[in-house]
């Protein structure tokens, strides 16, 4: 039977009004109802034979069940032909989004000790164009990377915190390395005092970020645990929550050097406060998070949940 819906997405079609839309599903989602349901029989068929009698086998099954929908979802995530095929593009998207978060607040993310803040900041990249309200930190950080001085840029600063706000450690460094302080040094300018006051607010942030210890995310199975997580990610949370508190230590230390931010404030004003908020939103600052985590709820729950 046909109903009427409410149509509410993020990001690319975020400018269009709500509407409520009567109409038959999609030819997208008949064929995800219609793909999907020799996986569902096979659950049910398995909970009513009462296969996989411990927890943990039944999680694992519900977990393989939670991929393999989201597998077929990919695929039909494709640019419409014209308006109306964009529109269910864009809600089967919003839709898999949604999924994949029911998956992993109901199976986990996998790892025994139930950490799943590593998983929550992979959620949010991998469907950031319909979860974020304006433009993605891909995006925007892809943007900012084609300037030839990018920290004159009025986003600049928020992007860099925002990108070490949701844990995209790489984006951060990529963005500091960027400044045109760094290109001025080379060139021969290493001892003028704005250059030099920008590479020491620049330099120990940048380390920071890089020394950050990360938890691995678990594998699918049979898979290695490298194969989702960096190579020197931390398996064991113990280890990881030991390597943190040192280095939110190092972090906090940093924030309170008042000589090194005066001498850097009096050459480059800018470049020190930048990276002060930065170092702010990687000491967890309640404030700092939720300035640089600002284009959505998901956003700042990332946020909260890495710091």
């Amino acid at each position: 039977m046909c109903v009427g819906r409410r149509r509410r997405t993020a990001s690319r079609i975020a400018d269009r009004p709500p509407s409520l839309s009567r109409g038959c599903l999609s030819h997208a989602e008949r064929r995800l109802a219609y793909d999907s349901l020799p996986l569902y029989e096979s659950l049910v068929t398995d909970l009513l034979a009462g296969a996989g009698p411990r927890r943990g086998d039944w999680i694992d099954r519900l977990r393989a069940y939670a991929a393999g929908v989201a597998a077929l979802m990919a695929p039909l995530a494709v640019e419409g032909e014209d308006e109306e095929d964009e529109e269910a593009v864009d809600e089967l998207a919003l839709e898999r989004a949604a999924w994949d978060w029911t998956a992993l607040l109901f199976a986990g993310g996998g790892r025994a000790d139930g950490a799943a803040a590593a998983d929550l900041a992979h959620w949010l990249a991998s469907h950031e164009a319909v979860l974020v309200t304006g433009d993605t930190l891909a995006a925007e950080a892809g943007r900012l990377a084609t300037l030839p001085a990018p920290e004159s840029d009025p986003s600049y600063w928020p992007t860099v915190a925002r990108a070490a706000a949701l844990g995209a450690t790489a984006a951060a460094v990529d963005l500091l390395g960027a400044h045109s302080a760094w290109h001025d040094a080379l060139a021969g300018g290493a001892g003028d005092e704005r250059v030099s006051a920008a590479l020491a607010a620049l330099e120990p942030v940048g380390l920071l970020l890089r020394r950050a210890p990360r938890l691995a995310r678990a594998p699918a199975r049979g898979a290695r645990a490298t194969a989702v997580s960096a190579p020197d990610a931390h398996q064991s949370l113990p280890e990881f929550m030991d390597a943190r508190k040192a280095w939110l230590g190092a972090a906090r230390a940093l924030a309170a050097n008042g000589e090194l931010w005066g001498r850097a404030a009096a050459g480059d004003p800018a470049t020190a406060a930048g990276s002060r908020s930065t170092l702010a939103v990687l000491c967890g600052e309640p404030a700092a998070l939720a300035d640089a985590a600002c284009h959505g709820w998901p956003e700042l729950l990332v946020a909260r949940a890495l710091h």
